[in-house]
């Protein structure tokens, strides 16, 4: 887990760029999931320099999300940070989501 610097075009700032992959079991199979820390010194990353790590990491395709923990649940190591994570089930879960019934209250 070493720091990356990279340059987003769309904003020219340098970002700070730190992934990890953490295993989960799930239905008895070992699954990924990929942790993303994005960083800048005075403010937090916007839309488009996170939309600019995820793509250069994971592509155009691949979907990730950035989680809203209940807020008892914090952790803040760094003032201005934001995480990116993605899993092969997040893949599984974006295409339900777009089928006609998924969203049918109960």
């Amino acid at each position: 887990m070493h720091p990356e610097l990279m340059l987003c075009p769309a904003t020219g700032r340098v970002l700070t760029v730190i992934s990890s992959v953490h295993e989960y079991v799930k239905d008895g199979k070992t699954m990924n999931l990929l942790h993303i820390s994005v960083s800048l010194k005075n403010r937090n990353p916007n839309w488009d320099e996170m939309c600019f790590v995820k793509e250069k990491l994971l592509g155009d395709e691949m979907p990730a999300v950035q989680f809203h923990p209940p807020r008892s649940e914090y952790v803040n190591e760094h003032e201005h940070c934001l995480h990116i994570w993605a899993s092969e089930d997040f893949s599984e879960l974006w295409r339900r989501m777009g089928e006609k019934d998924y969203w049918r209250q109960k």
